[in-house]
């Protein structure tokens, strides 16, 4: 078997947990299942997140995840113009079988990043830290301190968020400051990763997206934006081009989130009579983590000079009938430590 079929294949029996590990170590996003050399199946790093939040134990097999009807060529019917007909419909990769269905070898779509190094890769997108707000729900630490020098295990958060980007390869680091933005600017005068960062002043309290209209140089790329009191844990380019593929002018990460009521709720008819008792019903929500891709045409659309929150963006996109999409993480893939509550329970569960 060919060294390169070896890297993005997988055998039937293997875990979940496997193919996470493998596809991370190739920098591919597909994988293809097999029986010894026999084609099976394809499995992708979304069909993995679905089964994540479907609670699918890690130790599932692949075979009860993957695609078994996977797009493939017999080698007799091999051609370039085949190969181009598949990769218009954004087809990762392309299996190249013979007539027992074993596989002979792999194509992949020159256009994405499959087994590419990715230290090689520099993305250019500015990224916005919204830093300017008073952090109200952590008083009285942000009497004293503004809320991105939080401290989280040795370290004020804004520092893991960094360090978070800069790892993923996004180096166009800008943070919008405002409320005691000399204790920040001083924060980074004394540390190593003040050469990654640029700073977006608030004169006045802008919400908190307003700021985006002062980001410099006018970005011609999509612009990630992220508030400064979330901790996040996924791949930022998945998110990057799932964003651009969708052609959204925002995308919204959201995570599901379920609670449970803690009292019994009851359904009562016009008459206020009984209809039906749920003992401590679980509701469930996509919740809005905080995390946003904007193209610079959805930037222009912020009034000018005004104080500007998200909702208030979108909501003009959408009267303006533009598409706002969201994307999919697992509650695993964040943390919030907006209040003390969060905040406690983050720093017990984070292991840095």
């Amino acid at each position: 078997m060919k060294n390169k079929v070896k890297k993005v294949s997988i055998q039937l029996n293997k875990s979940i947990e496997n193919a996470l590990k493998q596809l991370k170590k190739t920098g591919s996003r597909c994988l293809v299942v097999l029986d010894k050399k026999k084609l099976i199946g394809t499995v992708t790093d979304g069909d993995l997140r679905k089964s994540i939040l479907k609670k699918k134990n890690l130790k599932t097999k692949i075979i009860n995840v993957c695609n078994t009807k996977p797009k493939f060529i017999y080698k007799s019917e091999l051609s370039k113009k085949k190969l181009k007909d598949f990769f218009k419909k954004k087809i990762d990769l392309i299996p190249i079988i013979d007539e027992n269905n074993q596989i002979l070898d792999i194509f992949f779509d020159s256009k994405n990043l499959i087994l590419k190094k990715k230290k090689n890769i520099r993305y250019n997108n500015a990224v916005v830290i919204m830093a300017g707000g008073k952090g109200t729900r952590l008083e009285p630490f942000t009497q004293i301190l503004p809320k991105p020098l939080v401290p989280v295990k040795g370290s004020a958060i804004i520092v893991h968020i960094i360090k978070k980007f800069l790892s993923q390869k996004f180096e166009n680091i800008n943070i919008s400051i405002n409320y005691k933005s000399k204790i920040l600017e001083a924060f980074f005068s004394e540390t190593i990763l003040s050469k990654h960062q640029k700073f977006i002043y608030e004169k006045k309290p802008l919400g908190t997206i307003g700021s985006l209209q002062n980001l410099k140089p006018f970005p011609k790329s999509p612009v990630i934006v992220t508030n400064c009191d979330v901790l996040f844990n996924f791949e930022y380019s998945k998110m990057l081009k799932y964003h651009i593929e969708k052609n959204n002018i925002l995308t919204i990460v959201t995570s599901k989130i379920k609670n449970s009521f803690q009292y019994g709720s009851c359904e009562v008819n016009k008459d206020q009579s009984l209809k039906n008792l749920f003992e401590k019903p679980k509701i469930e929500y996509l919740a809005n983590t905080g995390f946003y891709i904007i193209n610079p045409s959805a930037i222009k659309c912020i009034p000018k000079n005004k104080s500007t929150d998200i909702n208030d963006l979108i909501n003009i996109l959408i009267s303006k009938k533009y598409k706002v999409g969201t994307y999919l993480i697992s509650n695993r893939s964040w943390n919030d430590i907006g209040n003390w509550v969060d905040y406690k329970r983050t720093i017990n569960l984070l292991n840095f």
